[in-house]
């Protein structure tokens, strides 16, 4: 899964995006003291979160996204 760059993620989105469980991503939000916002039924976090405490996780899912595009042979947008 490509990284978005959007508002708010889901923790299942986070997770998948960073090919980890939801639990180990629940764990890592935790342990960096993350907000999770409650949106219904559904822990939510802010982008500014991620850009605040865990810049390094939003860098190497970006970085990766460009790895797998060049080893299709796809340009980088």
């Amino acid at each position: 899964m490509q990284f978005e760059l959007k508002a708010l993620y889901s923790v299942p989105e986070l997770a998948e995006m960073a090919e980890v469980s939801r639990d180990r991503m629940i764990r890592i939000l935790r342990s960096h003291d993350v907000k999770l916002k409650l949106s219904g039924r559904r822990f939510m976090v802010p982008l500014s979160e991620l850009e605040e405490k865990l810049s390094w996780l939003r860098d190497s899912m970006e970085t990766r996204d460009l790895y797998k595009q060049a080893s299709r042979g796809e340009m980088p947008r």
